[in-house]
């Protein structure tokens, strides 16, 4: 078994949901490349960047929409990292 295939598993059932079961085959390949504490962190570390990301480019579109519409809204991003931990 490798050292952070739980943790991985883990994060991703957290993250994920009732989606997980659709990932399983390619966490478990994954988990066989993540050899150091360091290479978890990383991952969560680029997931949780995609996912920030995502969320802002969403918002920043729905306060698009609304400023068209003559609706001021006032955003303020705070950056909270996640800690992926074994």
């Amino acid at each position: 078994m490798h050292p952070y295939r739980v943790a991985l598993h883990k994060y991703f059932f957290e993250l994920l949901k009732e989606k997980y079961g659709d990932h399983t085959d390619l966490l478990e390949r994954l988990s066989h490349y993540l050899v150091t504490e360091k290479d978890l962190q990383d991952l969560g570390a680029l997931v949780s960047d995609v996912y920030e990301v995502a969320y802002r480019k969403s918002i920043l579109d729905y306060q698009a929409q609304l400023a068209a519409k003559g609706v001021h809204v006032s955003l303020v991003f705070d950056k909270q990292p996640y800690n992926l931990q074994a």
